[in-house]
């Protein structure tokens, strides 16, 4: 089977995530005729079989959660309508929650919010907040089919794939809403991941193709590989590595934002760190909102590693 409509890529704009060097990483996919967990290497572009999910996979998507370093997949079509944990040793996928959502293909982790959002493609249309709990609720109706959707941490945004026109778009983590970022030629059903590392999306389709995409340049598409089978679904992961955490001293919302981290709170940034030593001292960024509209400005002193 080979649907052809891709999800549009949400973002979300923030200003000065602090940014340290970065462990290397590799991908995760799922070979689609074999429901079989499978890692791909950026540089050589190698795929390799990791072992079957246990359980019913079709069009579905993974989305990596760097808090935990857990993988996380949503079943997509046909399947019991669940959101899963999946072991990267051995493919083996366990059921978190029933979600009770048709159609979900889409999903990604969010950092900044702590929590995954998804998309319907096909019988629904639909953008998604999850918990940990793998509990759902709906945002709105972004008038086009999500086939995934990945967090890029460089740019603090949510990006959608629709596939069969090939677009890509900025997804609004308040309303669903999306906005065109790239009016791209054809690719099928696939998975997309955002890779800090590169500062490059890959995404992975039905027809066998690898691509990545530069944000830097338009999002111009490039073909990596082609012939490698049916695959959907992708996450990027960057293993080991904690991430520096900040007291709040100042937190101030704009653009209506109601819910920014309290003064007094903890706020976990994208810099990776040993010890606290490698953290700086003090951090002044602006972020999107973790729900709805606008953006917090944020203050803080190092705390943790």
């Amino acid at each position: 089977m080979s649907k052809v409509s891709l999800m549009s890529v949400a973002m979300v704009a923030a200003l000065g995530l602090l940014i340290c060097p970065a462990d290397a990483g590799t991908m995760y996919s799922v070979n689609e005729n074999t429901d079989t967990l499978v890692s791909i290497d950026t540089d050589t572009f190698q795929i390799t079989s990791i072992g079957p999910l246990g359980m019913s996979y079709q069009f579905g998507d993974l989305a990596w959660d760097s808090s935990t370093q857990t993988l996380y997949a949503v079943d997509g079509w046909g399947g019991r309508r669940g959101i899963w944990t999946v072991d990267t040793d051995t493919g083996q996928a366990t059921l978190v929650n029933l979600h009770g959502f048709d159609s979900m293909f889409a999903l990604a982790y969010d950092p900044t919010t702590d929590e995954f959002y998804g998309g319907q493609s096909t019988r629904d249309q639909g953008f998604f907040r999850f918990d940990k709990n793998g509990q759902g609720t709906f945002i709105g109706n972004p008038g086009f089919n999500l086939d995934s959707v990945a967090y890029d941490s460089a740019r603090d945004m949510l990006v959608g794939a629709v596939a069969g026109p090939g677009d890509l778009y900025e997804m609004n983590r308040g309303n669903g809403t999306g906005t065109l970022i790239n009016d791209g030629p054809f690719f099928n059903n696939c998975g997309m991941t955002y890779d800090p590392d590169k500062d490059l999306f890959w995404m992975i389709d039905w027809s066998g193709n690898l691509y990545s995409f530069d944000p830097n340049n338009g999002y111009a598409r490039t073909l990596h590989r082609s012939g490698l089978g049916a695959h959907d679904g992708l996450a990027y992961v960057t293993l080991g590595g904690s991430r520096c955490v900040y007291t709040v001293k100042k937190s101030k919302s704009k653009g209506g934002c109601e819910v920014c981290p309290p003064k007094g709170g903890d706020y976990r940034s994208e810099a990776r760190c040993e010890d606290v030593k490698d953290c700086d001292k003090k951090i002044k960024t602006i972020i999107a909102c973790p729900q709805g509209n606008g953006t917090c400005k944020i203050k803080g002193k190092r705390s943790a590693c």
